[in-house]
């Protein structure tokens, strides 16, 4: 699976500003990567936050189940191993 996030803030229509502490939260994202049969797009709109006021609801982990339900479902076989991860050097 892979996938990427997005934040918006939300439009105030009262004075035509964003407001502070409204927002879209998005996900897209793919199942599988090696062989793409499933494009899922999810948006939630402000979504309740933590007390602390940090995200508290994630696309990502919604897409992750619809994804592994969709997978489970179709019996979509699991991807080969990509082998030993490649490692990065500075010279």
């Amino acid at each position: 699976m892979a996938g990427k996030t997005g934040t918006a803030q939300q439009i105030n229509p009262a004075c035509g500003c964003y407001f502070d502490n409204v927002y879209w939260i998005t996900f897209a994202g793919m199942a599988t990567v090696d062989n793409p049969r499933y494009v899922i797009g999810l948006m939630m709109d402000n979504p309740e936050r933590n007390a602390d006021g940090s995200p508290g609801h994630s696309a990502a982990p919604l897409f992750h189940n619809i994804a592994g339900w969709l997978m489970q479902r179709e019996n979509v076989p699991l991807s080969p191993d990509p082998g030993p991860p490649l490692v990065l050097q500075a010279t």
